[in-house]
């Protein structure tokens, strides 16, 4: 009796509670699934910094259409003081960049403001997207080598409740999973709750909240999978760790258990 009360009172501390995948055996195999390129590439939203350089063999041409100083290609130099296309095709050469500076933000509307260029509707775009439309303005009327260079300057996720640190982490990458973000953040703690993990993500200014089982695999086939910017990923401690840390049931446990102990040595004694 006295086995089966500590196998009770012991039965919480399993540590399957704290392994992901618990659905998939040795030889399980996950169907396989193609996820477009669109499916993962963080859009551009409100409120986003964006990070743009562009890029000439002839410095100075480059020079008007930047906010952090100037990019070159190769560090060909040249006496031109204005933005005047470009007769020769772009070289073969290595590029130099300078430190990133002053970023474009993107206003409530959808905009930013681009020198020469003016206001450009950049909400919804991705990164590849907005490179190339940039990249044609330019060569077809300023550079015809004009090379330009993107990225996200503050794109992050929001990570809270029962993790090692919680923190803003970075999206540094189009492909950043739940996993990715967690594992950034000390991993879940052992009374952090994975099969309940909560995603609140706000799409054309609504919030949705989505409940995620990271135990199982199928989260991998999810759209959620990848976050994305401005996401707030939120891990509550389980249940029973309520119930585990109360006085009360903890001194009840502790009373059963030693009575099952004295029944247990009385019934030895009298054998």
């Amino acid at each position: 009796m006295c086995i089966v009360v500590s196998v009770l009172f012991t039965s919480c501390f399993s540590t399957k509670k704290y392994a992901y995948f618990q659905d998939l055996s040795k030889d399980s195999t996950k169907k396989a699934i193609v996820i477009q390129q669109s499916d993962f590439l963080l859009k551009i939203q409100q409120d986003d910094v964006l990070g743009i350089d562009v890029l000439s063999s002839n410095p100075q041409a480059a020079v008007p259409f930047n906010i952090n100083g100037i990019t070159s290609i190769g560090g060909v130099t040249s006496n031109g003081t204005e933005a005047i296309p470009l007769q020769s095709p772009a070289p073969a050469a290595t590029i130099s960049t300078t430190a990133v500076g002053p970023g474009y933000l993107v206003d409530r509307q959808g905009y930013i403001e681009f020198p020469i260029l003016g206001r450009l509707y950049v909400v919804g775009m991705t990164m590849p997207e907005l490179k190339d439309t940039l990249t044609s303005i330019l060569q077809k009327k300023y550079i015809k080598d004009a090379l330009v260079k993107v990225k996200f300057m503050n794109a992050g996720v929001l990570i809270m409740g029962e993790v090692g640190h919680p923190s803003r982490v970075a999206l540094e990458k189009d492909k950043t999973s739940i996993y990715d973000a967690l594992a950034l953040s000390g991993d879940i703690t052992v009374i952090g709750n994975r099969s309940d993990v909560l995603l609140i993500r706000e799409v054309n200014g609504v919030k949705n909240v989505k409940h995620l089982d990271l135990t199982k695999s199928d989260v991998i086939n999810s759209p959620d999978y990848y976050l994305r910017q401005n996401d707030l990923v939120y891990v509550a401690p389980r249940k029973e760790i309520g119930v585990r840390n109360d006085n009360t049931t903890f001194r009840l446990f502790s009373y059963i258990f030693s009575f099952a102990s004295l029944i247990s040595l009385i019934i030895a004694i009298k054998k």
